[in-house]
């Protein structure tokens, strides 16, 4: 199963401009949003005070949906590039660094980079006991 959590301040610069075409910009990535297969998960994109926000999370059975979540992340690194933003992703079926780890994609300056969880990882025994055999 692939468990994701993410959040994101939509803004076209990494500076304050009163108008960055935000509208053009949250345009995109409605339509992006709305071009993808989106259907096990929550996803809201609203203004509030000013400034946009992206919430969006969700539990797919297969770790295949894991991509979608990164390519959803460069993507909007490419039309917002003063965005930022955090996803955080467990996989149990992972089987490189992040097995029995979360994983953090961090969203900042135009960029995407991987890091670890320094809170709910190693999921085992941190977020659920180890199982019994």
């Amino acid at each position: 199963m692939l468990e994701y959590h993410g959040w994101i301040n939509i803004r076209g610069q990494a500076y304050f401009v009163e108008d960055d075409n935000i509208d053009e910009i949250v345009e995109k990535i409605q339509h992006y949003i709305n071009n993808n297969n989106w259907n096990n998960g929550l996803m809201s994109l609203y203004p509030t005070n000013g400034e946009y926000f992206l919430h969006f999370s969700g539990f797919h059975n297969h770790n295949y949906s894991a991509p979608h979540v990164t390519l959803f992340m460069e993507f909007i690194a490419d039309v917002a590039q003063g965005s930022y933003g955090i996803v955080y992703l467990y996989d149990d079926e992972a089987l490189d660094i992040f097995e029995n780890k979360f994983k953090v994609l961090v969203l900042k300056r135009g960029g995407v980079t991987e890091q670890a969880d320094p809170f709910l990882s190693p999921y085992f025994p941190e977020v659920e006991d180890i199982p019994m055999e």
